[in-house]
């Protein structure tokens, strides 16, 4: 076997299990309950203080999306954090997406949301280490062996027979060796990182007002009669504003757009903004995009409390953690390109689903690229399946993808659901022992299927 050291070899084992999902966000929960409940012996490893990474540190405007145009398409396990959460009174479920962007939003609370999670992930046996780093990789070969791990207990090991990277960043495939690929082809930049806040003290009606009386500066879903009766209301727009603050120098940050949600609880919003350029695997470069991003958030909260009424009495709730829209993308079986989800082109591994718009927000500048999608595409196993390891699956937006591919499949809705099938398929796979790519696709999709609370 493979150790980093000859001090690596005497690390302690802390545990041997069927299956490791590495990173507790949107992708990790749901691909640990799928294994888990699939019979597997699972741990769950996040380094942060708290499951749910941008779901509940972001604060994330909604959670998209669970529908294309015509249908619901991504379903089981994530259907059942939608339908715990409503039965706890944190979400009033799926609703129209009044900007049209995509089908349907589904607000939330994200404290809400902890306690569901740590329910749903209770009840399947999960075993869970918090604020644990992911430090290193025993393998022989093709095949992982096991995991180092780094945490107030020290150092030590988690072996396991089949993995899960739902990092987001693919660490765990990149610690094992495995290729990558980050940003777009010309210059290898990445989509802009990313502080979310909220704000309270807002005058909702008095805003409603404000858009009523500056319709030309918002889009809207044109198939909406009413959209500003919507409790939810999801806002896109404020660009002259913007303009007029970057041209007197109140904010540095030049935008060609703000997005803006409100919460459903009175005189609440999160706002999405700010904007930095940066690796989002380099720690100096996330450091200082929590830095400029906070000083872009201050600017633009005093501005908008002496330019629009509504915001007079506003002020700032709380601030996330910085947001990456993407970083690597881990080489798999197959690469999922752009133009195949655009295409909804068909495959014979179909595992999930998704229908978020290609949304890619432009390096080094203040505007957007996007490409409508209406109707689910589809994504395959082989996009979860690292290239030259047996028993080593992603999960979320590290999965096989192309650059353009990434800016939809990113988004919160579909990474549940790619975890969703790669924690069917390690379990099937860890508890028969076999091989991931043994496991029959229909014997996958009748585990989710069985699952599914919406038909």
């Amino acid at each position: 076997m493979e150790y980093i050291n000859e001090a690596e070899r005497k690390t302690k084992v802390l545990t041997e299990v069927d299956v490791v999902v590495a990173g507790a966000g949107p992708s990790g929960i749901v691909a640990a309950i799928a294994a888990a409940r699939n019979g597997a012996k699972t741990v769950l490893i996040e380094q942060d203080f708290c499951i749910g990474s941008n779901i509940t540190l972001g604060p994330l405007e909604a959670i998209m999306t669970f529908h294309d145009s015509s249908s619901q398409i991504v379903n089981g396990i994530p259907q059942e954090i939608i339908d715990q959460m409503k039965a706890e009174g944190g979400t009033s479920g799926h609703v129209k997406d009044t900007v049209g962007y995509c089908s349907t939003i589904t607000p939330f609370d994200p404290e809400v949301f902890k306690t569901a999670v740590l329910e749903m992930l209770k009840k399947a046996n999960v075993q869970m280490f918090l604020q644990t780093m992911l430090v290193g990789v025993i393998k022989e070969k093709s095949n992982i062996k096991g995991i180092l791990i780094e945490n107030k207990s020290g150092r030590q090991a988690i072996l396991a027979r089949q993995f899960i990277d739902c990092t987001g960043d693919g660490d765990l495939c990149v610690l094992a060796g495995e290729k990558f690929e980050m940003g777009r082809a010309q210059d290898g930049m990445t989509q802009p990182m990313t502080l979310l806040f909220k704000m309270g003290g807002v005058d909702v009606p008095l805003l409603k007002d404000y858009i009523r009386q500056n319709m030309t500066q918002f889009k809207f879903d044109k198939n909406l009669e009413s959209p500003l009766d919507f409790k939810i209301l999801h806002l896109w727009g404020f660009g002259d504003v913007l303009a007029k603050g970057f041209k007197t120098g109140r904010i540095s940050l030049k935008r060609c757009e703000m997005h803006m949600i409100t919460t459903g609880r009175e005189n609440e919003v999160i706002i999405n903004f700010s904007r930095v350029d940066g690796d989002g695997t380099n720690a100096d470069d996330v450091t200082n995009a929590y830095i400029k991003s906070m000083a872009q958030i201050k600017e633009l909260s005093d501005y908008l409390k002496d330019s629009l009424p509504a915001f007079k009495d506003a002020y700032i709730l709380f601030t996330g953690k910085v947001g990456k829209r993407e970083t690597r993308r881990i080489a798999g079986k197959y690469v999922l390109k752009g133009n195949e989800i655009l295409n909804q082109t068909e495959f014979f591994d179909t595992v999930a689903k998704g229908a978020f718009p290609i949304d890619i927000h432009q390096p080094g500048g203040g505007g957007m690229y996007f490409e409508l999608v209406t109707k689910a595409y589809n994504i395959p196993l082989r996009c979860l399946l690292a290239e030259h390891f047996e028993n080593l699956l992603m999960a979320g937006r590290c999965i096989s993808i192309d650059y353009k591919a990434l800016a939809s499949i990113r988004i919160s809705a579909s990474c549940m659901a790619t975890g969703q099938a790669a924690g069917v398929t390690a379990a099937l796979a860890s508890v028969s022992n076999r091989n991931l790519l043994q496991v029959p696709i229909q014997e996958i999709l009748d585990c989710i299927r069985k699952w599914e609370a919406v038909k």
